[in-house]
């Protein structure tokens, strides 16, 4: 389950946003034995944005609780990590 929210705000700080989401992963069985499973996970992020016509700058924070979890192959999956990025349009 996926869920991803977020809101522009629309007074004089116009442009000024912040998100907010959430991803759940049910336990799910390694092996076609069911022998080893990779437990149930939820991981958090969150993004606080500036807007405007011909450019934006943000600054995301993924897995928030530093959560441990793995991919369906088994693989350890990223801990907290930040993320700043700058856009231009043209």
């Amino acid at each position: 389950m996926n869920f991803w929210a977020s809101y522009k705000l629309q007074n004089k700080l116009k442009g000024l946003g912040a998100g907010f989401g959430a991803n759940y992963v049910d336990e799910s069985y390694l092996t076609t034995a069911n022998t080893f499973y990779i437990p149930s996970y939820t991981i958090y992020g969150a993004i606080v944005f500036y807007k405007q016509p011909t450019w934006r700058v943000g600054l995301k924070i993924d897995n928030l609780t530093n959560e441990r979890y793995w991919s369906t192959w088994g693989a350890p999956q990223a801990p907290t990590t930040v993320l700043g990025s700058l856009t231009f349009k043209f």
